[in-house]
């Protein structure tokens, strides 16, 4: 592989994560972000669990490691492992603000929309949520 396409690769991949998008249809969430992105029912969601959190402050819930991602100035993607030991997938380009929602999966999603507690408050007021 040349070094060409692995850069290609990762500039393809930042920008994809760097605009994710998060969409609430039905009773599904659906993740846009290359290669991250996918479709979750909200039954998977735990939604009991879910906060706004400032990831500066928050002892647990900080990131710690980058297993499978991008950290770079303003932007953290990827898979992560949080300061409690915890896996999760993490679209963050606000450190200060952003929505901590465990799953059933075995891990939590970590995001930065544009209204956080909207967000929670939409996915709360689905049926069968």
């Amino acid at each position: 592989v040349s070094l060409l396409a692995v850069m290609l690769f990762v500039r393809q991949m930042v920008e994809n994560v760097s605009r994710a998008t998060f969409a609430v249809d039905g009773q599904t969430l659906e993740i846009r972000a290359w290669p991250y992105g996918r479709r979750m029912a909200l039954s998977e969601l735990d939604l009991g669990g879910a906060r706004v959190v400032d990831l500066t402050r928050e002892r647990e819930i900080g990131l710690k490691w980058k297993t499978n991602g991008v950290n770079m100035s303003g932007l953290r993607g990827g898979w992560w492992r949080l300061r409690n030991g915890q896996k999760a997938l993490v679209f963050v380009t606000d450190m200060t603000r952003a929505v901590y929602l465990p799953t059933r999966e075995g891990y939590a999603l970590v995001m930065s929309v544009a209204d956080p507690d909207r967000f929670l408050a939409a996915l709360e007021a689905r049926p069968g949520a």
